[in-house]
């Protein structure tokens, strides 16, 4: 009966713990702090926060960003069209200021890297031009990494289904900028 007491303290403290540190972001950019619950199917898409205030439910579409027991997720939303958007379910896979991202949902997720608040697909083996010459600029990353440009005026990655390795390089440039903000949030 005292080990049934204790387990039961115990996952009322990691509840609580978790609780305080969950919150959504709202598309105004508010902070709603609470317990949050998510639930994705493809019709379903709402989020709820629990507080004190009581229970608040979001719609997907009402939402930027949100943390749930320590692991943070972001929506994607790209203009493929004129007027047209595609939006993806993210996982945060390591934040900082180049941020790498993968969609939860899809069988075979897509990866998006978040830079200077714009999204860019990896669809093909390479960083995207106009980030990677920004990228240089880091000795470091320039130093591991800049070998990898290709004559033909490519640059050489990995391929888009290596995000292990996306996150590696993605590490080794916020390293640049801070020692806090490499951190490896996604893989366990």
């Amino acid at each position: 009966m005292i080990k049934f007491y204790t387990l039961l303290c115990l996952l009322t403290f990691f509840q609580f713990g978790y609780a305080q540190s969950d919150y959504l972001i709202t598309e105004s950019n508010d902070t709603i702090y609470g317990s949050v619950k998510h639930n994705f199917s493809w019709f379903g898409n709402k989020i709820s926060v629990k507080n004190d205030a009581g229970k608040q439910v979001f719609r997907y579409k009402e939402m930027k960003a949100y943390q749930k027991k320590g692991i943070k997720f972001m929506k994607v939303r790209r203009e493929v069209k004129p007027n047209k958007f595609n939006t993806w379910h993210c996982r945060v896979i390591v934040d900082g200021k180049l941020s790498l991202l993968m969609e939860t949902i899809a069988e075979s997720p897509s990866c998006f890297l978040l830079y200077e608040d714009q999204f860019f697909l990896i669809n093909r083996r390479y960083f995207p031009n106009e980030v990677w010459t920004k990228l240089l600029e880091c000795e470091q990353f320039a130093k591991e990494f800049s070998h990898l440009h290709k004559p033909t005026g490519g640059r050489l990655i990995v391929y888009p289904k290596h995000p292990k390795k996306w996150a590696r390089m993605t590490i080794s440039y916020n390293r640049c900028f801070s020692e806090s903000s490499n951190s490896l949030v996604g893989f366990n």
